[in-house]
């Protein structure tokens, strides 16, 4: 294969084209499939979470909303969803619709990426590789920023390297401007722009082109961060160019708790109940701790030296945590911070039968080894590897994880095509080594970091959220199908929130009785659950047992003192007890 893409004959490049419509097809065919079974599902009509928020940001960017202030989260996709918004009207359906146009821009975009470094061939397998990733059909499926940072940070690479090999630098602007943008949606990816800045000084020997083409991508990458730049600006915070969350995000991946996975630090009085309430308990509790008014830099700030402390004060633990972090960075298993692809599994099974990282990686490192001096092959690999690096000093989740494959895509069509070539020549000691190679990297993406309980737990957290939200879209059988099959997932030992709703939604139905035995479960779970203590008090008075119901009420006010409706309510039942 030749460092530049070939030039085939008119008649293999029309079999090449009828090959990547064929590609095109399957992926057009696999989303659909996942977005039909994926559409029966409240989550995707009903937004939550990051959904939520950026949905929300994207009004208030309209005007339509209370002023977001400078942005703590990315702030990309809300200026994207807002443009669809002006143009197509709020409809989020409207977004979701596009999120396929998206993904057959990637698997486009990822042809023309590996047909630009290593032929026809590379192209079209870098192009099947994106069709029949499942981690992200899953991921465009929801309304979230990969679908779109995916083909922009491709069309990057692609650019680049196409202004490498025909000299056009004017093509620089354009790869910038691409760059900037998935660094406005993903601040940590700015890490990996001086590695490309010094093979990009490499290209030429002319200090004057040299200049001129690191002054084009570096003038394309702020036009790309412009937007969230000049916004945080206005609102005062303009040494702020993307997002004020870096702080909290090394805190959550950098403290004595932490398992290198998103959840929020236990005792810290941190709010994580709304994306608003989660900004304001971060603040209060800096200030608190500060004495004195802080601005959302300066709150990061304190965050962020916190995690500092942990590593001062515990270095082997957060050593060792860091070096988990790593295995997870490179582990087969999606690491969830929004909707878990196990339970995208559960819901549209073709999701378990196509490849995902455990896959990919394994081959991509088999093409490093054998295709490292490949023109582009260093460049995509240290890109990769920067990006690990600094995805690690803060947490692994699935979504942040999804911009090391545009780098790893290529990097496997290589492997693949490196070791068809061995396996042609016979087996020889050359293709021993590389059977051996990939068999090791396989084995290190296999490393057991995620338990089959946590799994569990992740499914049956997720089939809580899908009854909640149905409770809320008056489907009471719905959401009651869904409660149950969250504790059956849990299990007899675990599932305490799910028992929990579950219980209040057959007092709702008038089913008291059932609704006190599910309760009293998970109080022996959790017998300080204050939740679980309120329902399972209001289950007791309408079976009668109002002796159960005072205990209850007891033990929620020594819980919370300050509840005085609590405190009402205990009253009210001990007189009527008394008469």
């Amino acid at each position: 294969m030749n460092d530049h893409p070939a030039q085939p004959d008119p008649r293999h490049r029309s079999l090449e084209r009828l090959a990547l419509l064929g590609i095109l097809v399957l992926a057009l065919a696999l989303r659909l499939l996942f977005f039909s079974d994926w559409a029966d599902v409240i989550l995707y009509s009903s937004l939550w979470g990051d959904e939520q928020n950026f949905h929300q940001t994207a009004l208030a960017l309209l005007g339509e909303g209370v002023d977001p202030g400078a942005f703590l989260y990315e702030p990309f996709f809300s200026f994207y969803l807002s443009l669809v918004y002006r143009l197509a009207g709020a409809q989020p359906v409207v977004a979701h619709h596009l999120q396929l146009v998206w993904g057959l821009l990637s698997v486009f975009l990822a042809y023309r990426l590996g047909r630009e470094l290593a032929g026809p061939a590379a192209g079209l397998l870098s192009g099947l590789l994106v069709a029949l990733y499942g981690p992200l059909i899953f991921l465009e499926g929801n309304l979230l920023d990969p679908g779109i940072t995916v083909p922009l940070l491709l069309l990057s690479l692609w650019l680049y390297f196409v202004s490498e090999r025909t000299g056009r630098l004017w093509l620089l602007l354009p790869c910038g401007v691409a760059a900037g943008l998935v660094s406005m949606a993903r601040p940590n990816f700015l890490l990996c722009l001086p590695v490309a800045a010094v093979f990009l000084f490499r290209q030429s020997a002319r200090w004057r082109r040299r200049s001129l083409s690191l002054s084009l991508a570096a003038l394309g990458l702020a036009l790309g961060m412009a937007p969230a730049w000049i916004h945080n600006a206005s609102r005062g915070e303009g040494l702020q160019p993307v997002s004020s969350a870096g702080g909290i995000s090394f805190f959550v991946g950098n403290h004595p708790g932490a398992r290198g996975l998103y959840q929020v630090p236990r005792g810290e009085s941190i709010d994580a109940d709304s994306h608003a309430a989660y900004r304001a308990s971060l603040q209060r509790r800096a200030e608190a701790e500060e004495g004195r008014r802080l601005s959302n830099g300066e709150v990061s700030i304190y965050w962020f030296r916190r995690g500092l402390e942990f590593w001062r004060d515990h270095p082997l633990e957060a050593l060792g945590l860091y070096f988990g972090k790593l295995l997870w960075a490179v582990n087969h298993q999606e690491a969830p911070i929004h909707h878990p692809f196990v339970f995208g599994q559960e819901v549209s099974p073709i999701l378990r039968f196509l490849p995902g990282f455990g896959t990919v990686f394994p081959f991509a490192m088999l093409g490093l080894l054998r295709a490292f001096r490949r023109r582009g092959v260093p460049l995509l690999a240290l890109c990769a590897g920067t990006y690990a690096i600094g995805m690690a000093a803060f947490y692994v989740a699935d979504r942040y994880r999804i911009l090391l494959l545009p780098m790893l895509w290529p990097l496997a069509a290589l492997g693949m095509l490196e070791l068809y070539q061995e396996a042609r020549q016979g087996f020889r000691r050359r293709t021993l080594t590389s059977l051996a190679w990939l068999l090791g990297s396989a084995l290190l993406s296999q490393v057991p970091l995620w338990s089959s309980e946590q799994q569990r737990h992740s499914l049956s957290a997720a089939y809580n959220l899908v009854g909640k939200l149905e409770i809320e879209a008056g489907h009471t059988e719905e959401s009651e199908a869904h409660f149950w099959r969250a504790i059956q997932i849990a299990g007899p030992e675990h599932g305490v929130l799910a028992r929990a709703n579950l219980g209040r939604l057959l007092l709702m139905r008038d089913r008291p009785v059932e609704a006190r035995r599910v309760l009293e479960e998970a109080l022996a779970l959790d017998p300080e659950n204050v939740k679980v203590l309120n329902i399972l008090a209001t289950a007791a008075e309408k079976t009668g047992d109002r002796a159960l119901a005072i205990r209850c009420l007891t033990r929620l006010a020594e819980l919370q003192p300050q509840n005085a409706g609590v405190r009402e309510r205990l009253e009210r039942l001990k007189s009527a007890s008394s008469e």
